[in-house]
C-alpha cells in the first residue's frame, strides 16, 4: 500500500501559470517525492514573470537566463542553481512535447554569467561582528541554545584568525587542539594532507576556557566542537547562523546574504598579505609559510587567493597590533628571521 503524500498548493499566475499547474499535476501523477520543491521553484519563477517584464506567456532564453542571474546574485551554491535548472528545464520539455515552442535550458551545470561575488569584510566589521555574537552568546547562556551560540562565535574565530576551512575547524577532534604547545593538527584535509597550524597565547585562552566549559557539559567528548550523538557541529547550520547574524549585526549593509564561511578564509589572506605590503615586507619571500599555513597544494593556489579578491584593505597594521592571536607562530617567527 503507497503510503499518502502531503502536496503543497500554490497559485500562479503569470501567463505561463496555467500550464505550470498543469506541469505540477503531471509531474505529481508520475513522482512520489520532490513534487514540493519543484512546484515551490516554479511558483518563484511565476512571480518572477509576473513582477518583471517577462511576462509574455513564453518561456524565453531572456526570461531564463535573467531569472537565474537574480537567484544566483543572492549569493546561493553551485548545486541550488543546478537544481533550478534541471526544475524548469522539466517544465519546458512538458511545453515541447504539447507542441509549444520554448527555450530548452541546456543540460548540465548552470554557469554564472559572470563570477559569484566574493566578499572581503574589513577588519573593523570583522572585530564588531566578534563583539555582538559573543554579547549574543553570553545573553543566551541560559537556554538551551547557549552551547550552539558559544561554539559558532569560537568557530568564527578560527575561520578568520587561523584561515582555517570550516570543515577543518568543524573535524578537530579534542586531542588535536594542543594547548602544550599552541598548535592544532588538522587531519586529512583537502586533498588528503595533513598539516600543523600555531595559534598565539591569546587565541589558546579562549579555546581553553571553551574546552573547559564545553567538559563540564559534555564529559569525554570526540569532537572539540560537539553537536549531538556524540558527532560534530554541522555545517550548513554554521552557515545559515553566519548569514543571519551578520545580517542582524549590519542592518544596513547588503553582504548578508553573500557573507560564506570561506570568505572569512579569504580575508584572513588579504589582510595578513596586505599587513606584510604595508611594513614593505616581501611576500613573495612570505608566501610559502603562508601557503603551508593555508593548506594550500602550491604557492600558486595563494596568489590567486588574494589576487582575485585582493581590496587592498586598510586599518590592518592597527588590528594586528591589537590581536595579539591573529598571525600563526610560524609566521611570526618568520618575520623575525
Amino acid at each position: 500500500m503507497k503510503a499518502e503524500h502531503y502536496y503543497k498548493n500554490y497559485t500562479f499566475c503569470s501567463k505561463l501559470g496555467a500550464k505550470m499547474q498543469e506541469c505540477i499535476e503531471n509531474r505529481r501523477r508520475t513522482h512520489e517525492t520532490a513534487c514540493n520543491d519543484y512546484a515551490l521553484t516554479l511558483h518563484s519563477f511565476d512571480t518572477f514573470l509576473l513582477e518583471g517584464t517577462f511576462d509574455d506567456g513564453l518561456l524565453s532564453r531572456e526570461a531564463f537566463d535573467a531569472y537565474m542571474e537574480q537567484i544566483a546574485a543572492r549569493g546561493v551554491s553551485g548545486s541550488y542553481l543546478h537544481n533550478i535548472n534541471s526544475c524548469i528545464r522539466y517544465f519546458a520539455f512538458f511545453l515541447i512535447r504539447q507542441g509549444i515552442d520554448c527555450y530548452l535550458p541546456p543540460k548540465g551545470k548552470f554557469r554564472r554569467s559572470s563570477p559569484k561575488k566574493t566578499i572581503i569584510p574589513s577588519v573593523e566589521k570583522l572585530k564588531e561582528f566578534a563583539r555582538f555574537v559573543d554579547a549574543e552568546a553570553t545573553c543566551v547562556q541560559k537556554t538551551k541554545n547557549w552551547k550552539c551560540a558559544v561554539s559558532y562565535a569560537v568557530v568564527f574565530r578560527l575561520l578568520f584568525l587561523l584561515g582555517l576551512r570550516i570543515s577543518e575547524a568543524l573535524d578537530l577532534q579534542r586531542h588535536e587542539v594542543r594547548f602544550t604547545d599552541c598548535t592544532l593538527y588538522i587531519r586529512c584535509s583537502k586533498n588528503n594532507k595533513n598539516r600543523i597550524v600555531a595559534f598565539d597565547e591569546g587565541l589558546a585562552s579562549l579555546l581553553r576556557e571553551y574546552d573547559n566549559a564545553m567538559e563540564q557539559q559534555l564529559p569525554q567528548r570526540p569532537y572539540f566542537f560537539p553537536g549531538n550523538a556524540k558527532g560534530r557541529l554541522a555545517m550548513v547550520p554554521f552557515e545559515k547562523w553566519l548569514k543571519r547574524k551578520w545580517k542582524k549585526c549590519f542592518k544596513d549593509s547588503c553582504e548578508g546574504d553573500l557573507i560564506t564561511p570561506h570568505c572569512l578564509r579569504h580575508a584572513y589572506t588579504v589582510h595578513i598579505v596586505d599587513l606584510w605590503a604595508s611594513q614593505h615586507i616581501d611576500f613573495k619571500k612570505m608566501l610559502p609559510v603562508l601557503s603551508k599555513s593555508l593548506g594550500h597544494s602550491s604557492v600558486a593556489n595563494t596568489y590567486y587567493y588574494y589576487h582575485s579578491v585582493s581590496q587592498n584593505g586598510q586599518a590592518v597594521e592597527r588590528f594586528i597590533m591589537e590581536s595579539d592571536d591573529v598571525i600563526p607562530q610560524e609566521v611570526r617567527d618568520a618575520f623575525n628571521n
